[in-house]
């Protein structure tokens, strides 16, 4: 069944964009309906991320339906904000319609930013330096730094800006003499930018 849906969304998806006619609030109807399903998909943030990828062209607020109710039906059975940040779902629904004309600050980024440096910094040969706690041997990525990276990716694809006004955005953010990122911190800063710049473009 889980193929299946993940092909009926993509072709729903790709009808939309063509502008032939569907049915109003189709996409809300067909997630409301399977979404529960992707708890035993063995990649749901691997679709999620390609999808988002594939069909750039979707509005933002389609965008963050999509990824929002399929990442949080894994909410019961993990720990709070295990993929997207707690400052991403804080921003409210309509600030990803055209209308709103918003973009994220300063401290939106700083937030990102110091969420992939606090997981790469807790690597450790310990067994306690997961902080998510989860069974990496039965998860689609092999650490919470992967994880990590590719959640950000989608935060950041669904975000209803540019990809070249995020790009530019983290940019300042580290060049600029009274940047808020500690100077140890600046190379892990760069390394994280260049990966998750090359996971979105």
């Amino acid at each position: 069944m889980l193929p299946v849906i993940d092909l009926f969304i993509h072709r729903y998806l790709e009808m939309e964009l063509a502008e032939i006619e569907t049915p109003q609030g189709c996409l809300d109807t067909i997630l409301d309906s399977f979404v529960s399903l992707y708890r035993f998909h063995h990649q749901p943030l691997t679709f999620v991320y390609q999808t988002l990828y594939c069909f750039t062209q979707l509005p933002a607020a389609k965008k963050r339906l999509l990824a929002v109710k399929i990442i949080r039906e894994f909410d019961a059975v993990r720990p709070a904000f295990w993929a997207l940040s707690e400052k991403y779902l804080a921003i409210p629904e309509e600030n990803f319609r055209p209308e709103a004309n918003w973009e994220p600050d300063e401290d939106y980024w700083m937030h990102l930013l110091g969420r992939l440096v606090m997981r790469i910094d807790a690597i450790g040969p310990d067994r306690e330096f997961d902080s998510l706690s989860l069974d990496w041997r039965y998860m689609e990525f092999t650490n919470s730094v992967n994880l990590t990276v590719f959640a950000s990716c989608i935060e950041v694809m669904t975000l209803p800006c540019s990809i070249q006004k995020v790009t530019d955005s983290l940019i300042d953010l580290i060049v600029k003499p009274d940047s808020p990122i500690p100077v140890e911190d600046i190379p892990k800063v760069v390394f994280l930018f260049s990966i998750t710049n090359l996971s979105i473009f």
